[in-house]
């Protein structure tokens, strides 16, 4: 049962959000290099089951090592796929705010195996991410195919990684704190954690798309919102 007074204070706070983030993004069209795209794709596939901040800082560990080269990769796999478990093992340093910390990744070996073969079968099989983004325009279908390439990729990070390097605002990014939401205000029935199947992921997609659309927002920016509400509440202790 949806309790209205809780619903009511979320959709609230993140239309607030909302509005903030829309006037930051209008105009903006994010482009980048074949490094850039292939370092997102790494950070997306870093980020399945990992926090993001956390992801993030183990990413940017791995450039600043060295270790992500696709060179290296096609030359070696196994050393390439060898020198990241044993980075991952090692602590990584994370700043949140004003204090820095070191955390432990959770899933080195795994992730490494994961980014190996998919640098392997995208740059072995497709020759490039670019030449991937350039075989169509259409955001699901691009999505299938980014997880159909990726090794350890579904439909939330395939989709975020869309997002991230701006080739679309059409494909909402389904996480633990959107899929809450979605259930707090009553968009959905059933509490879900976790999308494995593209074609439920669509389900819920299309059920988030036509809320936004009845509140006149951007389905992008306002799944950004809701990521950025539900975080703050939960942090407060008030879910």
């Amino acid at each position: 049962m949806v309790d209205k007074l809780l619903s009511q204070q979320l959709e609230r706070t993140a239309l607030k959000v909302y509005e903030a983030i829309d006037k930051r993004q209008q105009g903006k069209n994010i482009q980048g290099n074949e490094e850039y795209l292939w370092y997102e794709l790494v950070s997306c596939i870093l980020g399945s089951k990992v926090p993001f901040e956390q992801a993030q800082a183990a990413t940017s560990y791995l450039i600043n090592k060295s270790l992500l080269s696709v060179n290296d990769c096609l030359r070696n796999g196994p050393e390439f796929e060898g020198r990241i478990v044993e980075s991952l093992t090692q602590p990584i340093p994370l700043t949140v705010g004003m204090f820095s910390l070191n955390f432990k990744y959770r899933y080195p070996r795994l992730r490494a195996n994961h980014i190996r073969r998919t640098a392997e079968s995208i740059y072995e099989k497709n020759g490039s991410i670019k030449n991937m983004l350039d075989s169509t325009r259409d955001p699901s279908e691009m999505r299938i195919r980014i997880m159909q390439a990726s090794v350890g990729i579904g439909p939330k990070q395939s989709s975020l990684f869309l997002r991230n390097i701006g080739f679309t605002d059409r494909l909402a990014i389904l996480d633990t704190h959107v899929l809450r939401y979605m259930f707090l205000i009553g968009i959905i029935n059933v509490r879900t954690k976790v999308v494995s199947t593209i074609a439920r992921y669509q389900e819920l997609e299309e059920h988030l798309r036509s809320y936004t659309t009845r509140l006149g927002a951007n389905l992008a920016y306002f799944d950004t919102a809701i990521w950025v509400t539900m975080r703050v509440f939960q942090r407060e202790a008030v879910l």
